[in-house]
């Protein structure tokens, strides 16, 4: 279960890492686009999502699925992107 996301959480509380990949239920839409907005009117217009994530995780549910055994590269710059085509071609 999913209990907090954030750039400033304990390491040692932790036990994953949030891939930017969610998938949610229909019932939690509303909730969800309403914490989207939360997050832009905090002025969180570059952690948005995360922070919407974050506020719904203390409000519903959200289960973990792992990503251990499933080949996966954050591209965030040219560089990242690169090294995406040489790891997957």
């Amino acid at each position: 279960m999913i209990l907090s996301i954030s750039k400033k959480l304990e390491i040692e509380k932790c036990a994953g890492e949030f891939i930017g990949v969610g998938k949610f239920n229909l019932d939690v839409l509303p909730d969800f686009a309403h914490f989207l907005q939360v997050g832009i009117d905090n002025g969180q217009e570059n952690n948005y999502f995360e922070y919407a994530v974050d506020l719904l995780a203390k409000k519903v549910i959200l289960k973990a699925v792992s990503t251990d055994d499933i080949p996966c590269l954050e591209i965030d710059f040219p560089e990242d992107l690169e090294r995406a085509l040489q790891l997957f071609s």
